[in-house]
Protein backbone atom coordinates (compact mmCIF):
# COMPACT_ATOMS: atom_id res chain seq x y z
CA UNK A 1 0.00 0.00 0.00
CA UNK A 2 2.86 2.40 0.61
CA UNK A 3 4.07 2.23 -3.00
CA UNK A 4 0.63 3.01 -4.40
CA UNK A 5 0.20 5.93 -2.00
CA UNK A 6 3.57 7.40 -2.98
CA UNK A 7 2.83 6.97 -6.68
CA UNK A 8 -0.59 8.64 -6.36
CA UNK A 9 0.83 11.51 -4.29
CA UNK A 10 3.59 12.06 -6.84
CA UNK A 11 1.01 12.17 -9.64
CA UNK A 12 -1.06 14.81 -7.79
CA UNK A 13 1.84 17.14 -7.02
CA UNK A 14 3.04 19.24 -9.94
CA UNK A 15 5.90 20.86 -8.04
CA UNK A 16 7.53 19.10 -5.04
CA UNK A 17 8.46 22.54 -3.65
CA UNK A 18 4.75 22.96 -2.82
CA UNK A 19 5.21 20.44 0.01
CA UNK A 20 7.87 22.61 1.63
CA UNK A 21 6.32 26.06 1.33
CA UNK A 22 3.32 27.70 -0.33
CA UNK A 23 3.69 29.56 -3.60
CA UNK A 24 3.80 33.35 -3.35
CA UNK A 25 0.55 35.16 -4.04
CA UNK A 26 0.17 37.66 -6.85
CA UNK A 27 -0.73 41.18 -5.76
CA UNK A 28 -4.47 41.75 -5.84
CA UNK A 29 -5.95 44.50 -7.97
CA UNK A 30 -7.34 47.38 -5.94
CA UNK A 31 -9.64 49.04 -8.48
CA UNK A 32 -12.85 47.35 -7.31
CA UNK A 33 -11.90 47.72 -3.66
CA UNK A 34 -11.39 51.47 -4.15
CA UNK A 35 -14.77 51.82 -5.88
CA UNK A 36 -16.63 49.96 -3.14
CA UNK A 37 -14.81 51.88 -0.39
CA UNK A 38 -15.77 55.24 -1.92
CA UNK A 39 -19.42 54.14 -2.05
CA UNK A 40 -19.27 52.88 1.54
CA UNK A 41 -17.81 56.16 2.82
CA UNK A 42 -20.53 58.15 1.02
CA UNK A 43 -23.24 55.86 2.43
CA UNK A 44 -24.26 54.45 -0.97
CA UNK A 45 -25.17 50.77 -1.35
CA UNK A 46 -22.11 48.71 -2.22
CA UNK A 47 -23.84 45.59 -3.55
CA UNK A 48 -25.42 44.80 -6.87
CA UNK A 49 -28.94 45.95 -7.71
CA UNK A 50 -31.46 43.12 -7.89
CA UNK A 51 -33.73 42.74 -10.88
CA UNK A 52 -37.40 42.90 -9.74
CA UNK A 53 -38.03 39.22 -10.57
CA UNK A 54 -34.93 38.13 -8.63
CA UNK A 55 -35.53 40.00 -5.38
CA UNK A 56 -34.36 37.96 -2.38
CA UNK A 57 -36.95 36.87 0.16
CA UNK A 58 -36.99 38.69 3.48
CA UNK A 59 -35.03 36.85 6.16
CA UNK A 60 -38.13 36.09 8.19
CA UNK A 61 -40.50 35.33 5.34
CA UNK A 62 -43.09 32.73 6.19
CA UNK A 63 -43.53 29.79 3.83
CA UNK A 64 -47.06 30.92 2.98
CA UNK A 65 -45.79 34.42 2.11
CA UNK A 66 -42.88 33.22 -0.03
CA UNK A 67 -45.06 31.13 -2.35
CA UNK A 68 -43.16 27.95 -1.51
CA UNK A 69 -45.39 24.93 -1.39
CA UNK A 70 -48.41 26.68 -2.89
Amino acid sequence: MGCATQKNLAAMIADPQDLLSPRPEAPRPGERRDTVWRKYVKGDPTGAKWAPQNQPLPERALTSESGVGN
